[in-house]
């Protein structure tokens, strides 16, 4: 990876065409031929293109550098026109890939053993529990013999209200499941889930930090 930082003024031509005047910018390019431009604000380049490009660097008058990254469809031009910073660095290849802490199936494998924590008295009748609108994450049964269709997230949004609505309505179809009511659990439930899970008449369980 080679990161430059330099006053630097990008032309860009493909999905629009773009340009940033001269300032100084941080250019990231990557052994695969991505590149990026970024300034002091957020996570996201000014302008990228993804792997696989033609790079030619060409000298100009008074010591500035033309890089053009260039593919059939799209191209950056970013002339250098000072630069203050130029390091390259072998990064490891095959590296570990992100770990979550906490996927979605190990929350669905821990609330499968540990079904108490959605209430009081339930119990296990199965995971990824088949229904006419696609598998459940979890099928239980309250205190009072009557199922629950469990949908389990990381962090529930809205579409989780009208999944897990979707699968009790599925549900109700079948003989000996009239009685099924739907409930969302997750380790983040955000206020305008929780606001129109309660319009819907849908429980929410937050599962504890320390779950496992």
């Amino acid at each position: 990876m080679r990161i430059i930082v330099a006053k630097l003024s990008v032309v860009y031509s493909g999905r629009g065409d773009t340009y940033l005047p001269p300032a100084v910018r941080a250019m990231i390019v990557k052994s695969d031929g991505a590149v990026s431009i970024h300034d002091t604000a957020g996570n996201k380049p000014l302008n990228y293109m993804g792997a696989g490009n033609e790079l030619t660097v060409s000298r100009l008058q008074a010591g500035k550098q033309l890089w053009s990254f260039d593919t059939r469809k799209e191209s950056i031009q970013v002339t250098l026109h000072d630069v203050l910073s130029d390091m390259e660095h072998e990064l490891d290849v095959g590296a570990p890939p992100l770990e979550r802490d906490g996927t979605e199936l190990q929350l669905q494998a821990w609330l499968a053993e540990n079904v108490g924590v959605l209430g009081a008295g339930f119990t296990l009748v199965g995971r990824e529990f088949p229904t006419g609108a696609g598998p459940v994450d979890l099928m239980v049964l309250d205190a009072d013999g009557d199922p629950v269709v469990v949908e389990v997230k990381r962090v529930a949004m809205l579409g989780a209200v009208d999944q897990v609505r979707r699968y009790a309505d599925s549900m109700r179809e079948q003989p000996g499941y009239e009685n099924v009511r739907p409930l969302i659990a997750a380790l983040d439930i955000r206020p305008k889930t929780l606001a129109l899970a309660d319009k819907r008449g849908i429980e929410c369980v937050t599962i504890p930090a320390g779950w496992r």
